[in-house]
């Protein structure tokens, strides 16, 4: 589990995130909490965006046991900057899975050449865009994603 205490993060030109499980190479599971800073009121970093555009490939699946079950980000809607924006691309290759919880925010997509076709993904924010070069196949797998209790459209 990674915490962005204040100040966000950004990927740099160049750069690819892959979280390597084993000899296998498969994603390993992650989580990231973008929140504010224990300093944010006196002066020290706020919440901000999560810039995660790789110029080579990213990979990233969320995490598959515990009560963060399914989780990949999880931007603070309580935050001082609830509406700070997420974005994920990858212009080699996009391979995501998980919940991706942003309910105030900007949730932004895009692939290039290759996108992982066996990942299982879930947008929950007030608004988001999928783009890119290629076919996203986005395949719904409940057993995968974060289950909220008692939320949804029919109660």
């Amino acid at each position: 589990m990674y915490i962005i205490a204040g100040g966000g993060v950004k990927l740099n030109a160049g750069g690819s995130i892959t979280s390597v499980q084993g000899g296998s190479g498969a994603p390993a599971p992650v989580m990231f909490y973008n929140t504010d800073s224990p300093t944010c009121g006196s002066g020290g970093p706020c919440q901000a965006d999560v810039d995660f555009q790789a110029s080579a490939e990213l990979k990233l699946h969320a995490i598959g046991s515990g009560p963060y079950k399914g989780i990949l980000i999880w931007n603070d809607g309580k935050g001082s900057n609830p509406t700070s924006q997420i974005f994920l691309g990858g212009q080699i290759q996009l391979d995501v899975a998980g919940t991706i919880y942003s309910p105030k925010g900007f949730v932004k997509i895009d692939g290039g050449s290759g996108v992982g076709s066996s990942a299982a993904i879930q947008v929950i924010a007030w608004q988001f865009d999928v783009g890119g070069n290629s076919v996203l196949d986005m395949p719904y797998d409940p057993a995968a994603l974060y289950h909220i209790d008692y939320k949804g459209l029919v109660y």
